[in-house]
């Protein structure tokens, strides 16, 4: 069997990995080919390289034409492979025009993480719809904003992927003075608030880490506090699993990694900036209160956020003073109500039995009637 899996950003690439990683268990002579990031091609899959992610809008104006020449040349491979499924995960952007594009290939599509159409653009639902066999979403209540335009059935949810590596809460985490800095994993998130986090390090007084997913990404970081002209600082690339045994609090750049700070139980200040453009369309069209996914997820303020102008030193570090002085079971109860919405380990393995399934049963033209 054929599978073509394509993940263009470094979350994407993290749950592609698990995917690749379940096929090697599910169905050892499979082929995996599409577009990767390291960990998927570490796991095992072939194909072509992931760029860096791109967010907002500005940004992939700049590199429109480095993502057209990726999409034709992923067209053409697409068709030369002739997966028998195939799975895109995230990057609604890239993957609406492409699975438009190859659409007549008859292939089904399971569309793992798909965008976040309950925070704005609902509209990409009824796209989806209309190119995907099956959505697989990463939280259970996300199923509504696709069911309808697509037939209840065919919106599926299996879990978090993120259950398949983290423990369950413990009632008492030995914490340490630590502050763990998470500047984003896109070069443009770790070039605005890599200076900011350090500034706020300095604020608080506190032993300061920044924690970087790749040797790369360690790069950026150091490059980037040089240019501000600030004095270097640790960073690792250690698992987040071993920082949490020492942190006593952390600030994180809205994403995944908001999700794991939260579920370790660590007290913690969301910030994020972008560029004006997509800030200043973001506040017109997002149906969101929240950008930080525990935020999201506990309908809650219980973890501060600070976004744009916001996200400066002076008021992370007030904010973060106020939640380590929160006492540590708030935050383990936080961790437990979260962990609720995750789901069961085992999700890699159950999207790929679904995958398998797609491509054995579902007609030719790949989109159930």
């Amino acid at each position: 069997m054929n599978f073509w899996i394509s993940a263009l950003e470094p979350s994407g690439d993290r749950w592609g990995a698990a995917l690749v990683r379940a096929i090697a268990s599910l169905a050892p002579n499979a082929r995996v080919e599409g577009i990767s990031g390291p960990l998927m091609r570490d796991a095992g899959a072939d194909g072509t390289r992931a760029p860096d992610g791109a967010m907002g809008f500005a940004e992939p104006l700049a590199r429109f034409p480095e993502y057209c020449s990726l999409m034709a040349r992923s067209v053409r491979q697409y068709r030369s492979r002739q997966p028998d499924v195939s799975i895109v995960i995230d990057a609604p952007d890239f993957h609406i025009p492409f699975l438009r594009l190859v659409r007549d290939s008859g292939v089904p599509t399971v569309y793992f993480s798909p965008p976040q159409v309950w925070a704005w653009r609902r509209s990409r639902a009824r796209a989806i719809a209309h190119l995907c066999a099956r959505v697989v979403t990463l939280f259970d209540w996300e199923r509504a904003y696709f069911a309808p335009p697509m037939e209840t059935g065919r919106v599926v949810w299996e879990g978090h992927p993120l259950v398949d590596e983290l423990p369950e809460p413990r009632e008492q985490r030995r914490g340490g003075d630590l502050l763990v800095l998470l500047p984003g994993s896109r070069k443009s998130e770790i070039d605005r608030l890599s200076a900011v986090f350090a500034d706020v390090g300095r604020r608080l007084g506190a032993p300061c880490v920044f924690r970087a997913p790749t040797d790369r990404h360690a790069g950026w970081i150091h490059a980037a506090l040089l240019r501000a002209g600030r004095a270097p600082l640790p960073i690792t690339t250690s698992p987040l699993a071993q920082l949490w045994m020492e942190a006593r609090a952390c600030v994180a750049c809205a994403g995944t990694a908001t999700l794991e700070a939260a579920l370790a139980g660590i007290p913690m200040v969301i910030a994020y900036r972008t560029d004006w453009l997509t800030y200043s369309v973001a506040r017109r069209l997002v149906h969101t209160r929240w950008i930080g996914l525990p935020n999201i997820l506990l309908r809650s303020d219980a973890y501060p956020e600070c976004i744009q102008v916001d996200a400066e030193p002076s008021r992370i570090a007030s904010a973060l003073a106020t939640a380590v002085e929160r006492p540590p079971g708030f935050w383990t109860e936080k961790a437990r109500e979260i962990r609720t919405k995750m789901g069961q380990p085992g999700v890699a393995k159950r999207v790929i039995n679904l995958a398998i399934e797609m491509a054995n049963t579902v007609p030719h033209h790949g989109i159930p009637q």
